[in-house]
């Protein structure tokens, strides 16, 4: 059985055993020529905010009203998103890591709405980078499998190779990674913490706590097909189990699998 961090053709995570056929490796991370990080992307100042929502909403039927109120809490942040930035951490960070582990392997970086974009970054990749790239490892940012936060970024890979046609390279991309114990560890530590502080604060105060997450899309209403923001799911001790959706702890059920394929 594959580990949790290789490339794998489909998007699931929960099930190596169900997963479409793993990638075959060439040499370990010695098959790969380089590493991208892919991300979303978002604004960088005011002057960015209204091209960045036209961009992310472009070809759907969003509510003129809620991208207003999107470009109002962009506003309210000073019109930039912490998202880029934390990108170049992540950057900086793995290519420290790679390299402390002897593995010499250049990380790019593309976005799929806001500058660097996926297109030019994967340009630098195939025609200016010493020798060019033949395979690229992808590592996206969104660790869930869904359309919007896998299958969408695979159809992306493959529209950017083709338009970039002669000598792009190769690009694999991880498997989803959400129940990843690097990535649900620190949040279930930080909700152990949190949780252990308003057991301090006395009952009556940890009675009334409530645990809140997002959720993955906004659903489309019916009459108008436009897509609105509902209330967050909520647990709090005095429950079993959240008011809507799936216990976070059965992982992979009751939802909709992202079957994309990986891009050769």
């Amino acid at each position: 059985m594959a580990g949790p961090g290789r490339p794998y053709a489909g998007c699931s995570g929960a099930d190596p055993l169900r997963r479409a056929e793993r990638v075959p490796p060439r040499s370990g991370m010695t098959g790969y020529d380089a590493v991208l990080i892919l991300s979303f992307g978002g604004p960088e100042g005011p002057g960015d905010v209204a091209a960045f929502l036209g961009y992310v909403t472009r070809g759907r039927n969003v509510a003129t009203s809620r991208v207003e109120e999107m470009a109002r809490r962009y506003s309210d942040l000073g019109g930039m998103s912490p998202i880029n930035g934390q990108c170049r951490r992540m950057v900086a960070a793995l290519d420290t890591e790679l390299a402390g582990h002897g593995i010499d392997l250049p990380v790019y970086w593309g976005n799929r709405n806001r500058h660097p974009m996926l297109t030019d970054t994967v340009a630098t990749m195939a025609t200016m980078a010493p020798d060019g790239v033949e395979q690229a490892l992808a590592i996206v940012t969104s660790a869930y499998s869904s359309y919007s936060g896998c299958r969408q970024y695979l159809e992306d890979i493959q529209k950017v190779r083709s338009f970039v046609g002669r000598s792009v390279p190769r690009i694999d991309k991880v498997r989803a990674y959400y129940d990843h114990p690097g990535f649900v560890g620190p949040f279930a530590d930080a909700t152990a913490r949190a949780l252990g502080r308003l057991g301090e604060l006395g009952p009556e105060r940890t009675s009334c706590s409530r645990l809140t997450r997002s959720p993955l899309r906004w659903p489309t209403d019916a009459t108008t097909g436009t897509s609105s923001p509902r209330r967050p799911e909520s647990w709090h001790p005095g429950k079993t189990r959240p008011t809507s959706g799936a216990w976070p702890g059965r992982v992979g059920r009751g939802r909709r699998r992202c079957r994309g394929s990986s891009l050769n």
